[in-house]
């Protein structure tokens, strides 16, 4: 069920990256731990269509 709204959400606004951060800006590099995680969070800003 949790994937299915999440699609819902996804599918259902429009989004952008947080302080106008452009996809190729973003840093991808992962951090150690038990399990691995993004270094920087992704965070993103639903916006109306």
């Amino acid at each position: 069920m949790v994937h299915l709204m999440l699609a819902s959400l996804l599918h259902s606004f429009d989004w952008k990256l947080q302080d106008g951060l452009k996809p190729e800006d973003m840093d991808m590099t992962e951090k150690f731990g038990l399990t691995l995680r993004k270094a920087q969070p992704l965070q993103a800003v639903p916006i109306k269509p």
